[in-house]
């Protein structure tokens, strides 16, 4: 019992501790969850701007002539420059066969060098090879310093800041304005190039974050595994500790029973030991009586002679027993012959009385015909059938009564016998 209790204590411990796991997993996990939907979103942000941008430049470029604009690329920040520094040329194709086009024009030797310190648009800009002479007699530089450095340019030079103000060799000027639709076509395109990158790195981020929740999904359901097995070992510790202190009850239980029944043995054997002394006893008493006891000899003839009056008694018996069945069986038969004489006596007796009603009532009737006779004087021929018809039927009633008579007094006679 000592040990299951342990047991179950450190089951109960083992049970709080996956239970402070699965709660410190679970607050992990929903941590976890935030940084994946922030990243979808940003990814889905992403896409959404790039799927755009894509059908805005799809649609742009969709002419019989593609613009020249769309083969160049220039760095961020430079778009509403390089869009001021050629304005509508970035829509001229470069196919030779379209009315109007960018020719082959090489960087020569002989071409002027832009002012000291100011670098070419062509720098940052990477174009086809048509564009490489225009944009290398292009200067960037800021926007104050634009005009003082107009006078230094030579013929087909130009200056453009990055806010998009023109200084051109033969005094144009043009400050800064709204960018061109060239401009921000370029911008578009160098957004979409940043969109790129930054879908990649959001993806990366998604499934870093992905990664992230899923081990920790994976270890609240580990921690929620081990909880469940920690409170299954509990409700097992606790089943043993029943089980442990059942036996417990129940080895007490023997115990005071082993105890009742070893008390019960003492007991017992105490009484088989006094028996054992009184058969001792009995026993030499048995042998002194023995040797004074008399010859078998006259004890078997005493045996004999009694075995053949016993026989002789139960022959008796037997005759006795058979008289008295049947005097039993002749009893029974003159019950129920006397039953029947009874019966018919009872039957004769009736019949009697009823012959008596008849002759009765015949009699009657034969004075009623002799009145009638004696009235009725004036038809003898017909009183006199009736009355033979009458003393016809008082002839047979008598007949009857006679009959039940001689009945009677016969069933009279075989009762009194």
């Amino acid at each position: 019992v000592e040990q299951a209790l342990a047991l179950l204590e450190e089951t109960e411990a083992a049970a709080i501790a996956a239970e402070q796991a699965v709660a410190e997993a679970r607050a992990a996990e929903s941590a976890a969850r935030p940084p994946v939907q922030d990243a979808k979103a940003e990814l889905a942000r992403i896409e959404t701007e790039a799927r755009t941008l894509a059908k805005i430049l799809n649609a742009a470029s969709g002419d019989l002539f593609p613009s020249v604009l769309e083969q160049i690329s220039v760095e961020r920040g430079y778009e509403t420059a390089l869009g001021a520094a050629l304005g509508e040329d970035l829509d001229v194709p470069l196919d030779r066969s379209a009315p109007v086009h960018w020719g082959q024009s090489e960087v020569q030797p002989g071409d002027a060098a832009l002012p000291e310190g100011i670098k070419s648009l062509a720098s940052v800009v990477r174009a086809p090879a048509q564009l490489a002479r225009r944009l290398a007699q292009i200067g960037i530089v800021e926007a104050a310093d634009g005009k003082r450095l107009q006078s230094q340019l030579s013929p087909g030079q130009r200056l453009v800041s990055r806010e998009g103000a023109l200084w051109r060799w033969d005094g144009f000027t043009a400050s800064a304005d709204a960018p061109t639709a060239a401009a921000q076509r370029l911008a578009q395109k160098n957004r979409l190039a940043e969109l790129d990158a930054e879908a990649v790195h959001a993806t990366r981020i998604l499934r870093q974050a992905e990664g992230a929740l899923a081990l920790a999904e994976q270890a609240l359901a580990r921690a929620s595994e081990a909880e469940r097995n920690a409170r299954q070992a509990g409700r097992d510790a606790q089943h043993g500790l029943d089980a442990a202190r059942n036996a417990l009850a129940e080895a007490e239980k023997a115990g005071g029973e082993l105890s009742s029944r070893r008390a019960a043995l003492d007991e017992a054997r105490a009484r088989i030991v006094d028996s054992h002394e009184e058969t001792a006893a009995a026993f030499v008493e048995a042998e002194m009586l023995l040797q004074s006891a008399p010859d078998l000899g006259d004890l078997q003839l005493q045996l004999d002679q009694s075995a053949a009056n016993v026989a002789r008694d139960r022959a008796t018996l037997a005759d006795a027993r058979a008289v008295h069945e049947g005097l039993r069986r002749e009893a029974e038969a003159r019950s129920r012959r006397l039953d029947a004489i009874g019966a018919e006596r009872r039957n004769w007796l009736e019949r009697a009385e009823n012959a008596s009603t008849q002759i009765a009532a015949l009699g009657e009737r034969k004075a009623e015909a002799e009145a009638e006779r004696e009235r009725l004087a004036d038809a003898p021929d017909e009183i006199d059938a009736k009355r033979r018809a009458l003393l016809s039927q008082l002839a047979e009633a008598e007949s009857l009564r006679q009959a039940a008579g001689d009945r009677l007094q016969e069933a009279e006679n075989k009762q009194s016998e």
